[in-house]
């Protein structure tokens, strides 16, 4: 496996996660009723509504955040292989 293919499964891996602490996150926030979703519902329903289009730009920022981090893992996990 290249460089670039690790780093588009960790990637994926990052992406997954972030996506079901989100979701994790919000249902339990919901069951709680420390929030109304009533609203929100109405303009979440998939790619293109409002709502959902701002979630996914956070995520993807936090992604965009951690580039340095998998390309230092990426980079480590050559290096040890290179070594042993």
């Amino acid at each position: 496996m290249n460089d670039d293919e690790l780093k588009k499964q960790i990637k994926g891996v990052v992406r997954t996660a972030i996506q079901h602490g989100f979701n994790r996150s919000f249902r339990a926030l919901e069951e709680a009723r420390a929030i109304d979703t009533k609203n929100m519902r109405e303009h979440y329903k998939g790619v293109g509504s409002k709502y959902y289009d701002m979630v996914t730009k956070e995520m993807e920022s936090t992604e965009e955040q951690l580039d340095c981090v998998i390309d230092e893992i990426v980079a480590s996990a050559k290096m040890r292989y290179n070594d042993g």
